[in-house]
């Protein structure tokens, strides 16, 4: 094997070790939800998400509704799928899955965004809505024009 392959195929390999905890965390498939917790409000939550690679669209969640999608994470750390949130007047975006989220949606594979009416709590793992287990991660944007919808 030419000394130029060769050190391609460890640096690859290293990369690799170094950036997982498991092989798991590097190979397994993904999922993200999305979990309309506003109750008792007729106005739907509109979602859109997009990463560089797939647009999944702008989805009208109302109260329990659950949108999802599965992914493979890119081998070289890209995976990034940001989402655009609006509900009555106020507006949010974010990243609901980049390596920082794979990190810590490893234990089952799946993150979980509940959106409330004072913002996004995530788990990594389905909890119970009134359990302590969902961590408030970002608050509704206080001026619409903060935030400008994804093209």
């Amino acid at each position: 094997m030419p000394t130029y392959m060769r050190n391609l195929f460890l640096t690859v390999a290293i990369h690799l070790l170094c950036s997982t905890t498991s092989t798991r965390v590097v190979w397994g498939k993904y999922e993200v939800h999305v979990i309309d917790g506003i109750l008792d409000d007729p106005n739907p939550v509109h979602v859109h998400c997009k990463s560089k690679d797939d647009d999944l669209g702008t989805h009208d969640l109302r109260a329990n509704d659950d949108f999802h999608w599965r992914f493979g994470l890119n081998l070289f750390g890209g995976t990034h799928f940001t989402c655009y949130f609006a509900w009555r007047t106020n507006v949010q975006n974010f990243a609901a899955f980049d390596q920082w989220w794979a990190y810590k949606c490893a234990r089952e594979h799946r993150c979980y965004w509940l959106v409330k009416p004072d913002g996004f709590y995530f788990s990594n793992y389905l909890a119970p809505w009134l359990s302590g287990d969902w961590k408030k991660e970002h608050d509704w944007a206080s001026d619409s024009f903060e935030i400008q919808p994804m093209q």
